[in-house]
This record gives C-alpha cells, sequence and structure tokens, in this order.
C-alpha cells in the first residue's frame, strides 16, 4: 500500500468518525415556548384516538362470555360406510341446444365519412366499459370482428367460434 493512499484511508476514516459524533452530539438551540391553548391535535394523533376507543369498544364487547353448545356427538366414533350405488337413467334425454352467450357489447352511434362516392362508417361500441372506435374488418377485444356497418346496426363475428351477432342502436 502506498502513502499515498494510506493517508486516503485514513482521511476518509476521520471524516467518517467526525461526521458520525456530530450526528450523535445533542443540539444546544433554544427550543421554542409552545402555547398549550394553540396545541391542536394532529392528525396521527386523533388516529390514534380513534384506534385506542375502537380497541376500547371491541375489549368490552369480548367481555361477554359465549355459551357454548354441549358437544351432542362421539368425535371418535366414525359412522358406518353405505355402499354408493348409482341408479342407471333408464332413458338418455336429446341435449339441450346450447344458445351462445352475446357479449356486452353496445352500439352507441355510427359515425361516417364520405370519400368520394362511397360512405366509410365507423361503429362506436362499448366492450367492458371501454369506448372504441371500430371499422370494417377491424378486431376488437381480443376476439371480436366487425364484418359490417349500417347506419343503425353493426355485424360482429366472434373469431373463436366464428358465430356472428348483430347490435343495433337503442
Amino acid at each position: 500500500m502506498t502513502p499515498k493512499r494510506a493517508a486516503t484511508w485514513i482521511g476518509a476514516g476521520l471524516l467518517l468518525a467526525a461526521w458520525l459524533a456530530a450526528a450523535a452530539a445533542p443540539s444546544f438551540a433554544p427550543v421554542p415556548d409552545v402555547d398549550s391553548s394553540d396545541v391542536k391535535i394532529a392528525e396521527p394523533d386523533r388516529q390514534a384516538l380513534a384506534l385506542a376507543a375502537e380497541a376500547e369498544r371491541l375489549r368490552q364487547r369480548l367481555n361477554i362470555v359465549a355459551v357454548r353448545r354441549p358437544v351432542t356427538r362421539n368425535l371418535f366414533q366414525f359412522a358406518p360406510r353405505t355402499s354408493r350405488v348409482t341408479a342407471v337413467p333408464q332413458e338418455i334425454q336429446a341435449p339441450l341446444p346450447l344458445v351462445p352467450i352475446l357479449p356486452a357489447v353496445k352500439l352507441l352511434g355510427v359515425a361516417e365519412d364520405t370519400i368520394g362516392a362511397s360512405p366509410r362508417r365507423t361503429a362506436i361500441l362499448t366492450l367492458d366499459g371501454e369506448l372504441l372506435l371500430v371499422r370494417e374488418g377491424e378486431t376488437f377485444g381480443a376476439r371480436y370482428r366487425v364484418t359490417r356497418v349500417g347506419p343503425d346496426v353493426a355485424e360482429i363475428e366472434d373469431t373463436s367460434d366464428n358465430h356472428t351477432f348483430r347490435v343495433a342502436l337503442p
């Protein structure tokens, strides 16, 4: 170790020791007198008082002796096993037709831009509280695609099962 490096380490150690000693020393700055009439209860103190009052209320509530019901069964005796025999159904019923559950898609309105001679419509939809502006052919909600937008109705395809449904203006 060179003398320059040793001097640097010793100097840094002395500075650290002086800093720690100054932090631990008491402060001799005068403390201003506080008038007790001007003291306002601080918010943490108010919360502590409210917590103490709630704890006292709970202690009083727990002092009520609970009446226990007598034990009416033997905890060490098990019921005998019963054999489980399932009845075989005599006739098999036809399955009920599945009715697809429609998603919570609502059509709020239709915006229309005229480009050249043909109108280009944009459906204003909501899905799970989210406002969406969707044109024909665009997907939304990770599984729905708008196939057609009319003046007052939008045709939407569920891409997971290719089911198509329509939503109309209310």
